[in-house]
């Protein structure tokens, strides 16, 4: 069984790689998912997704460039859903990344990423 000490020691998660399994504090998951939703990071979260919005909107709109409704509608659109494309984004780079358990090595990029 591997553990793992996180968030200076208050969480322990175990897993058994022969029934792929993990634990929290002792306590059974249904999987990775369920173990790192332990903390909440709604808060975080939701933070993260404004300041992707107005990253968007500043890269979009330049100063002392006149806008008309149309132009300006489409960016507001756009910038609604800039947390969703960062998040793609990121999920196509971290699949790249996979874990080689049987040579005990870390993650590792797979060649059509380096």
């Amino acid at each position: 069984m591997e553990t793992y000490k996180l968030y200076n020691g208050e969480v322990t998660l175990c897993f058994n790689p022969g029934r792929h399994t993990y634990y929290v504090n002792d306590q059974w998951v249904p999987g990775v998912t369920s173990a790192v939703g332990v903390i909440d990071r709604s808060a975080p979260l939701m933070w993260w997704a404004v300041n992707q919005s107005l990253d968007y909107l500043r890269g979009a709109i330049k100063p002392g460039v006149r806008y008309d409704e149309v132009a300006l509608e489409h960016v507001f659109r756009e910038a609604k859903t800039a947390h969703r494309r960062k998040s793609e984004e990121s999920v196509k780079i971290g699949s790249g990344a996979s874990v080689d358990r049987s040579q005990n090595q870390g993650p590792q990029l797979f060649s059509s990423l380096q």
